[in-house]
């Protein structure tokens, strides 16, 4: 059978639905409050069992350290460590604590370089060295010490040691300690700790070895911190926290704590389905009661709902029925009730708007002089009805009058339109020569334009060529300068040579007169005096003449310095003119591009002055024709608008109480 969205259904599913999730939700809360009080009560359990554990715990330590110590101030012990006495009556001193304590496994007295002097077992007297243990270095130091837990070398069974200093006179002068059995403190006081059906208790070391646990296979051989348990337990913030994790695939919740004196840690573990178990049934049993609840309440329900729909089921025939337009259909319910008095209403209703119909009808005819006849103060489709046959004919009859200067205004703007477009026709033409003049001066402007462009690439040219010009002409000047400053170097040296010339035919007299004197022997060498002198005056001749081409020369390159230095000043002087020059040119190429891009933003302009005329004109013959389409249209609302009959002179008004209430 299809689900129905009818009212009925939807009651009993929703009062059902209702019911059933406010009972889910009470279960739920009575399940989650249960659950949670189940949970501190069993951490407030864990927590004191794991407070318990940990005073046991320093309570036995501290025992052991009280009676050592006490031990230690036996005379037999300083006679055994100060060599005064044979070890035997130490030997069954110590021997004797451990049978009347089987907890002591071995006791043991050292002296102060480590050595067993005297111990329960007399086989490792003197025998076996122990310095090197951090216990006994802690016991010499003149404190109580504990060893790290380890496996017995006897028994396998975990053991620790318990070191004391002996003293005498405050001055630690040996060691007495005792290796203690964990097995019987975890027998009596650990593995009795039960949380639930499956939770117990067990203690780890420093390092998380497992030390006491009731599965005593794992004892020394299991570390915690390999499982997720230990790494939990690692965390400082989850100490004495209650911590859930995994084992095996099931939940596991724990609680631990370190103690201060042993470094061991404490910790209790439980099983959620263990401890929540009575939760759970009682989550059970409310969801049971739920469900049976919420049938006998489904079933109440619809002997209640039924016939409450059957009566709706009527009016909702009625109300599609006006809906659809039909006010002819009644309802006959014969009730004294809310919803009898639901049916007459709905039946007063249709009979109503069956009126209004016939009003609405009249009006569609033409007949705007109706009344509405008001069924109360709040009647808001009545009041509506009223104003709008109030608003109806007071627009009709001022649609009239508009229709009328409509007609008359339209006629003008055709006449107006007509006008405009033969202005318009005009103006484009004058603007059609006006545009073909400018665009014949912007095509000189560009022309000017490039002329302008020409020349000032000319004259920068020109300009270049001069300043090469003088250039070389500074370099030519600068060339003459050097030249006539090597010729005059040149006149000092011939200078010299004439000076030398001269000497030398000084020098060939003076050697003549001296062959002459000599006679015959001097004649050979007058000879060659003669030949120098005549060397000498041909020398000082070729100087001569130097001298003068010379001078000739360095007269010459002066004049020609001086006339390159004219030069030089006109090139300066053209250079500067050819610059000016060129400046101009530029300007007016400046000049010439802007006049004709201003020229061509006018063309520009008088192109869009020339669209928006033709424009202009299209819209002034579109107008001439839209207002004698208008002059027609408003003849044919005159006609539409007499087929009304009207109030006179819109004589129909609203009273000012019932504009009040609209």
């Amino acid at each position: 059978m299809r689900w129905s969205h009818s009212l009925r259904n939807r009651l009993l599913f929703s009062i059902t639905s209702v019911m059933i999730i406010g009972m889910l939700i009470t279960a739920t809360i009575s399940y989650n409050y249960s659950k949670n009080a189940i949970r501190d009560a069993v951490g407030h359990n864990m927590t004191n069992t794991i407070q318990t554990c940990q005073k046991q715990i320093d309570s036995w330590v501290n025992d052991i350290e009280t009676d050592l110590n006490s031990l230690t101030r036996n005379s037999l012990i300083s006679l055994v460590l100060q060599n005064q006495a044979q070890p035997d009556k130490t030997n069954a001193l110590l021997e004797k604590i451990k049978t009347d304590y089987p907890f002591y496994e071995n006791l043991v007295i050292l002296n102060n370089q480590g050595l067993v002097v005297a111990g329960s077992n007399p086989n490792v007297v003197g025998k076996l060295k122990l310095a090197d243990r951090s216990y006994f270095r802690e016991a010499m130091a003149g404190h109580a010490s504990l060893s790290k837990p380890v496996a017995s070398r006897d028994t396998g069974e975990p053991i620790f040691v318990v070191a004391v200093p002996i003293k005498n006179d405050q001055q630690a002068e040996g060691v007495l300690f005792a290796a203690v059995a964990l097995s019987g403190f975890s027998k009596y006081f650990i593995d009795p700790l039960k949380i639930g059906e499956e939770g117990y208790a067990f203690v780890t070391d420093a390092d998380g070895i497992l030390i006491a646990h009731p599965d005593k296979k794992r004892i020394l051989k299991v570390n915690t911190r390999d499982y997720q348990i230990g790494k939990e337990m690692m965390k400082s913030e989850n100490m004495n926290q209650i911590v859930s994790y995994m084992l095996n695939g099931e939940e596991k919740i724990l609680t631990f704590n370190i103690d201060p004196k042993t470094g061991w840690t404490v910790g209790v573990t439980a099983s959620p389905e263990d401890i929540y178990a009575s939760a759970y049934q009682v989550r059970n049993i409310n969801i049971a009661s739920t469900c049976v609840l919420a049938l006998v309440v489904a079933l109440v329900l619809f002997l209640l709902v039924a016939p409450i729909v059957s009566a709706l089921n009527k009016g909702v025939t009625l109300a599609e029925a006006v809906q659809q337009g039909d006010t002819s259909l009644r309802i006959d319910v014969q009730r004294s009730d809310e919803l009898g008095k639901l049916s007459k209403a709905l039946n007063e209703m249709a009979e109503s708007l069956g009126q209004r119909a016939e009003i609405i009808g009249k009006v569609a005819a033409g007949d705007l002089r109706v009344r509405v006849p008001l069924l109360s103060d709040r009647d808001t489709l009545g009041l509506a009805m009223e104003k709008m046959l109030a608003n109806l004919d007071h627009a009709l009859i001022e649609t009239t009058i508009v229709s009328k200067q409509v007609a008359a205004g339209s006629n003008q703007i055709s006449s107006a339109a007509q006008s405009l477009s033969q202005g318009g026709t005009e103006s484009a033409a004058s603007l059609e020569e006006i545009t073909a003049t400018v665009t014949q001066l912007s095509s000189q402007s560009n022309s000017n334009a490039e002329k302008a462009m020409r020349a000032k690439d000319l004259t920068s040219s020109a300009q270049n060529y001069a300043e090469q010009g003088h250039t070389q002409m500074e370099e030519m000047v600068q060339a003459m300068d050097k030249i006539q400053t090597s010729s005059q170097g040149i006149s000092k040296i011939i200078k010299a040579i004439d000076e030398i010339a001269f000497q030398t035919n000084l020098l060939a007299l003076n050697a003549a007169v001296e062959a002459a004197r000599a006679g015959q022997h001097g004649k050979g060498f007058a000879v060659v005096a003669e030949e120098v002198r005549n060397l000498a005056a041909r020398s000082a001749k070729a100087a001569q003449e130097t001298a003068d081409l010379i001078e000739g020369a360095v007269s010459l390159t002066a004049s020609g310095a001086e006339t390159a230095e004219h030069t030089s000043k006109e090139l300066i002087n053209i250079v500067t003119e050819i610059s000016n020059v060129s400046g101009l040119v530029a300007e007016i190429a400046m000049a010439s591009e802007e006049q004709a891009n201003g020229i061509a933003q006018i063309n520009v302009g008088l192109n869009q002055i020339d669209q928006a005329t033709q424009q202009n004109m299209a819209m002034a013959e579109e107008s001439a024709a839209s207002a004698e389409e208008l002059s027609s249209q408003s003849a044919q609302l005159q006609d539409t608008l007499k087929k009304f009959q009207l109030s006179e002179d819109g004589s129909l008004q609203i009273p000012e109480d019932r504009l009040l209430l609209q």
